[in-house]
């Protein structure tokens, strides 16, 4: 079942991690922004450039630090490389205003850059340091001498005289003259990859291919062979991004061939039939699915007795069957409960799908409010995540049996004011039945629904003990919501010191309201240690420590939990992304469970963040230097009393 409801943890105080202040340095400081240190200014005198098509693109050179930079068509973005003391830094930028505003990745970390030009002179700006470049002329080609021997087409190569590979792709042209995947290659690099039979290329390395001869395609298809190349795929769905290793190109014994020896087909030829296993499709979620997608459902679950009375065994019951066994008779009741259970994706990449689960239980009888009572994370990948999202390929593959308890349609299914494409598999057994139904476009679920019926049980009728039915079991999920969180340090890098093995320990108390004055707090420990990194993904598993003060020792409880670049109550936080907060502001407010988070401020030395609901609030405090979280704090109104989690991290 999708929420596995009878299943959850049953406290969120393990997710809790407290207040105010811890001065000392207890991890390594942040890595120092390479380009933030004085350098001198260059003093290159490069001859002036050739005009370019787009003022940001080439290569600026300086005494300390050069930047190569090319316009990606795809992404309507600039992307190139940052290169200082050796290190080539990837990079990437958007045009603000007159300056180039981008960010560039060293050791993990992401830092900010400017880029300023005055003619051919450019100005870096990075943590306050400056750097003077100069863009790098574009070399003159002498024009090709005529040859009256054919001479081979250009290779996207740049002059590698070694193997040429390809994709192992064939194309047509449709009626708008657009190329439309007609096949793959057995083995080759886009069949592994599995490039869609029937969509559209619109880009390869992030070049528009719109308006270029299905030659002028090839020749950006194919180079070296293990280079990569980057397609971009546009279905009647989605666009989704390939990155392809180039395999080399088969020689067909009789076939015709072009000048770079790929097989020439006729107008569907193959931009090189390569080969090979190492293809990696890098675009396989659709758009709405990124770091910070929220997706958040009513969820219901209810027990229907199946008769009115139950005989349950007891020595000193009044009843009495055949075997003289003695029963007692019991009123047979029903149960039931609901609330929201909220999907929050924080890392998303085909290596690592990874969510945090969170339960938001009804508290009151006219189902007005919620209290958070659980969370637990779920780890899929891009072939799906548990029940939740199947990739809408998979979906779109699915046959349409009958019989043998499994049904397929395919339906208009109508939701929170609008119609959805959908598919809708149903299982049925002797007990009941589960049906899921997912959009076809995002793959994500939109309804759960099942039904068992328990064991027969034993019951009265009259003066005889006999079987009934069981209680009948009925669970509904439905979609209310998917949005995307933007949270301010929504795709941040994780932390160098951040690795397998990493342990945290935190100490506290926790302490019930009405027992004030009359028991003191207990004691609360969690201990935390980082046990995989799986891409930008954080794992981690977690103990907690529950001591009464009787002697016995303490009561411990494991854990999972797991951070990424869109988690909410994170184990770091960019200082940087902090004390750009205003105190008081609001950075969410669910607009379906109330929750909000705010920044409640800074004393100096530690910034602290709020998730407020209406009867639970929970504050994480972070360095200012380190960014590490140094301390939480968890208060919940359970019926009369308040439970006040309360938990620091120790010197180590």
């Amino acid at each position: 079942m999708l929420l596995r409801l009878s299943s959850l943890l049953t406290a969120c105080g393990a997710a809790a991690l407290l207040p105010l202040a811890l001065t000392a340095q207890i991890v390594p400081p942040l890595p120092k922004n390479p380009l933030g240190k004085p350098k001198p200014s260059a003093t290159n005198n490069a001859e002036q450039p050739a005009a370019t098509p787009r003022p940001y693109a080439g290569t600026f050179v300086g005494e300390d630090v050069s930047l190569e930079l090319q316009w990606n068509d795809a992404r309507s973005r600039y992307e190139g490389t940052v290169v200082h003391d050796g290190e080539r830094m990837p990079c990437q930028g958007t045009v603000r205003d007159d300056a180039l505003v981008g960010t560039f990745v060293s050791e993990g970390e992401n830092y900010e850059f400017t880029l300023r030009l005055t003619g051919d002179k450019a100005t870096v700006t990075s943590d306050g340091e400056t750097y003077n470049l100069l863009r790098k002329p574009i070399s003159n080609q002498p024009a090709p001498k005529p040859n009256p021997q054919p001479k081979p087409q250009p290779r996207n190569d740049g002059g590698n005289t070694g193997p040429v590979g390809g994709c192992g792709l064939a194309f047509q042209p449709n009626e708008r003259g657009e190329l439309v995947v007609v096949g793959t290659a057995p083995g080759g690099a886009a069949e592994r990859a599995k490039v869609p039979v029937g969509a559209v290329l619109r880009a390869v390395d992030g070049k528009k291919v719109a308006g270029l001869s299905m030659e002028q395609v090839r020749q950006l298809c194919i180079g070296p062979v293990d280079s990569m190349v980057t397609l971009t795929f546009e279905t009647d769905r989605e666009v989704l991004d390939f990155v392809l290793q180039r395999r080399p190109l088969p020689q067909q014994d009789g076939a015709p061939t072009n000048d770079n020896g790929a097989p020439n087909n006729g107008p569907g030829a193959g931009l090189g039939a390569g080969g090979g296993d190492n293809a990696a499709a890098i675009g396989d979620f659709p758009a709405w699915l990124q770091p910070g997608a929220r997706a958040t459902y009513f969820s219901g679950m209810a027990t229907l007795p199946g008769v009115s009375t139950q005989l349950v065994p007891d020595d000193n019951g009044g009843w009495r069957d055949g075997n003289g066994r003695t029963y007692r008779e019991d009123q047979a009741q029903g149960t039931g409960g609901g609330g929201y259970t909220q999907y929050d994706f924080v890392s998303v990449t085909p290596e690592c799908l990874g969510v945090m689960m969170s339960i938001h239980t009804f508290a009151d009888a006219g189902l007005q409010q919620t209290t958070q009572s659980s969370s637990q994370p779920l780890l899929g990948d891009r072939n799906g995540l548990t029940d939740l999202w199947v990739p809408p390929a998979k979906l779109r593959a699915l046959v349409e049996p009958q019989g043998g308890g499994l049904t397929v349609r395919r339906v208009k299914y109508p939701l929170n004011g609008r119609t959805f494409d959908a598919v809708v598999t149903q299982s049925k057994s002797d007990s009941g039945y589960q049906r899921y139904t997912y959009d076809l476009d995002t793959g994500l679920l939109l309804v759960f629904s099942a039904s068992s019926t328990g064991a027969n049980v034993a019951t009265r009728v009259g003066n005889q003990i006999q079987q009934g039915a069981g209680g009948t079991t009925i669970t509904s999920v439905v979609l209310r919501n998917v949005r995307t969180v933007q949270l301010p340090w929504t795709g941040q890098q994780a932390p160098q010191w951040l690795q397998q093995g990493k342990r945290l320990d935190y100490t506290g108390s926790l302490k019930n309201s009405l027992m004030e004055g009359t028991l003191a707090p207990w004691r609360y420990g969690l201990g935390l240690e980082v046990t995989e990194r799986r891409g930008d993904c954080t794992i981690a598993k977690l103990q907690s420590r529950l001591d009464y003060g009787t002697g016995a020792g303490p009561q411990t409880q494991d854990f999972q939990l797991l951070y990424g670049p869109a988690s909410f109550a994170n184990l770091f936080l960019d200082p940087r992304t902090l004390q750009r907060l205003q105190r008081g502001q609001e950075l969410d407010r669910d607009p379906v469970t109330g929750r909000r988070m705010v920044f409640v401020g800074s004393d100096g030395r530690t910034a602290t963040i709020a998730e407020q609901g209406p009867l639970d609030q929970q504050s994480y405090s972070y360095d200012l230097q380190s960014g590490v979280l140094v301390a939480t704090t968890l208060q919940q109104q359970q019926g009369p009393a308040t439970i006040t989690t309360q938990l620091q991290l120790q010197q180590r």
